[in-house]
């Protein structure tokens, strides 16, 4: 698989390996990490699992090929700012 197949993916909403709910484990395993911290999340997607852990106290780094997903991310997670903050 190559950039272009991903790409076309979100681009056509061809997305039924995104997960809609919070990584269990993630949730599960969280609070064994200590304190809030900065969290790398390649391949980010638009993963619910960023709001969540931003709203932890995290600083979260996404790295993601398409913009499509990052734009979806924003639009549904209207509290999360492009720079990370949050507002309620």
């Amino acid at each position: 698989m190559n950039d272009d197949f991903w790409l076309a993916k979100w681009r056509e909403g061809q997305i039924g390996f995104h997960q809609s709910e919070i990584n269990p484990r993630l949730e599960r395993l969280r609070p064994t990490l200590g304190p809030p911290g900065r969290v790398l999340a390649p391949l980010a997607g638009k993963t619910r699992d960023m709001a969540w852990l931003l709203e932890q106290g995290d600083d979260v780094v996404a790295v993601e090929l398409a913009a499509d997903a990052l734009h979806q991310f924003f639009a549904e997670h209207e509290h999360v700012a492009p720079d990370g903050t949050l507002s309620h």
